[in-house]
């Protein structure tokens, strides 16, 4: 079999179809590794991988083949995840190549990760494919789910999910009835959502935070804590804050306030939410 390869591989298969087709279209969790169950969920940050063969390709007179395609993924909104993938397989046939029963099908390997922040539900991934001989045409899609991200999405401003913790390990929460002690660090987590984008959805997060205490005598302030600022292909829709201070040693048992401050310059918003604690 003579050298052949533009941007996929060829390898033996079973028998040509009389139409261009794709078969073994397949989705696994690493390059080549075995097939995901078609009821499996993926989550965020997942790199999805996707191979399949084209078979009922026509090839010139002196056993040539040009074949070309288009690979892209869509979210439940037909939002695309990344760039359009588009490669060529151009060949020539070698007599092995076309044996009954041993007819080889080039195989096509494509990947995307799925955003940071995606919306949950059926995403699909579309494969075109084009024999330039024949002039046929496949279209094919291979669709996936994607599992909720748990963040309750917003039409504005605002913050999701805060919880306390002891620590900055997410399994260090503090109870519902629990307390912090003199000297202890009090660490928040939570999510901010509801920002407007720009070009190349462009997003602008800025917080700031005081603890004051139960008279509203503010204890700490800093009024610019972080700024979280980045663009990307597909939007992010919410972005983790966090953070932490160091209570006095001295400082007396009651109840006390943690203010966080949100702003959002691209979309000229504010945001303000106030988190009781207790100090034992």
């Amino acid at each position: 079999m003579l050298p052949r390869l533009l941007l996929g591989s060829l390898i033996a298969g079973s028998l040509f179809s009389a139409e261009l087709t794709i078969v073994n279209a397949r989705l696994h969790d690493f390059e080549d590794g075995p097939p995901v169950a078609s009821t499996d969920s993926f989550r965020a940050g997942k790199t999805i991988f996707l191979s399949f063969q084209i078979g009922g390709f026509q090839a010139t007179e002196d056993d040539h083949i040009q074949l070309s395609y288009e690979i892209a993924t869509t979210d439940p909104a037909q939002k695309p995840l990344g760039p359009v993938k588009t490669g060529k397989v151009e060949a020539e046939l070698a007599p092995e190549d076309k044996k009954k029963g041993a007819q080889w099908m080039p195989k096509i390997r494509y990947q995307i990760q799925i955003p940071a922040t995606p919306a949950p539900g059926a995403y699909e991934i579309q494969i075109h494919v084009n024999d330039q001989i024949s002039g046929a045409r496949l279209v094919k899609d291979v669709p996936f789910v994607v599992r909720p991200s748990g963040i309750e999405s917003s039409g504005t401003l605002t913050i999701r999910n805060f919880r306390f913790l002891r620590s900055e390990s997410e399994k260090d929460r503090l109870p519902e009835s629990g307390a912090y002690r003199p000297g202890d660090a009090v660490w928040a987590h939570f999510d901010i959502t509801g920002y407007k984008f720009g070009p190349n959805n462009r997003y602008d997060v800025k917080y700031g935070i005081s603890l004051r205490d139960a008279t509203g005598k503010a204890l700490f302030s800093n009024p610019d804590a972080a700024e979280d600022t980045n663009e990307s292909f597909y939007p992010r829709t919410y972005v983790p804050g966090e953070f932490s201070l160091n209570l006095d040693k001295n400082i007396r048992p009651g109840e006390y306030t943690l203010l966080i401050s949100l702003s959002d310059p691209v979309g000229q918003q504010s945001f303000e939410s106030s988190h009781v604690f207790r100090v034992e």
